[in-house]
């Protein structure tokens, strides 16, 4: 959701750029193309393990089972 800056601007929370009309704003942030992926701080952890180690032994069934749902746009 675009900042609105005063009366007659709005802020693309994404990347900053300022817009006159707040659909604009609106439009830039979804051009961007940015998902929030909801993790359990259990699995955050997880998928920060795995990456640094690239053991498969993080990868547990609720954090693939969460990336997928992800990935296939179901959230």
């Amino acid at each position: 959701m675009p900042e609105k800056i005063d009366e007659f601007s709005y802020k693309c929370n994404i990347c900053g750029t300022m817009y006159e009309k707040r659909d604009e704003a609106v439009k830039c942030e979804q051009d961007h193309d940015i998902i929030y992926v909801k993790f359990k701080r259990e699995d955050l952890f997880k998928l920060v393990q795995f990456i640094m180690t690239k053991d498969d032994v993080f990868l547990t069934k609720s954090l693939v089972s969460t990336l997928m749902k992800y990935k296939r746009g179901h959230y």
